[in-house]
């Protein structure tokens, strides 16, 4: 749609902005609704179907580590069957000593101990303190204000009837 070139023309795209958005309101609800019946109608087979796969994993993890020198070929670190490729991956986790040892208690440590490369620091803006600083204040690091106005339309909600009926 175009700019418009009178004032009845503004009135006019305005109200149809009304009807668009309170037509696209209802339509999003209506697929919001269809969504939660779908995925309700899903989710006891869907659960079925993680409950089944996490105790077959565990279990054939378990008898992959009591027969694995019999299920996976000497020299090699996988096998399979007709359907999938298996084997056992080799990791290791780091994880504390002991529950005395909380994450902020291992980065004071790292620190004492001279392991400031095993500390992350994250800096950013902070926008809510910069907000709160002179335009003279901002300049000094590199920013500015930006005055802005932006469009906003409500559709008014006794208008409902004359606005959702073309949905």
């Amino acid at each position: 749609m175009k700019a418009p070139k009178t004032d009845s023309g503004f009135a006019d795209i305005v109200d149809q902005l009304a009807r668009d958005s309170k037509a696209l309101e209802v339509l999003e609800a209506a697929e919001k609704r269809d969504i939660i019946r779908l995925r309700d109608k899903r989710r006891e087979r869907i659960d079925e179907l993680k409950t089944s796969i996490k105790a077959a994993t565990k279990g054939a993890s378990s008898y992959l580590r009591k027969f694995k020198d019999r299920l996976i070929p000497k020299g090699r670190k996988s096998a399979e069957t007709q359907l999938a490729e298996y084997g056992l991956r080799s990791s290791s986790a780091i994880v504390a000593l002991s529950s005395d040892w909380d994450e902020q208690a291992s980065i004071e440590a790292c620190l004492e101990h001279g392991f400031d490369a095993c500390v992350v620091t994250v800096h950013r803006l902070d926008k809510e303190a910069l907000e709160k600083l002179t335009d003279e204040e901002l300049a000094k690091v590199g920013r500015r204000r930006r005055p802005s106005e932006s469009f906003w339309l409500k559709p008014k909600t006794g208008a409902d009837s004359s606005i959702t009926s073309s949905v």
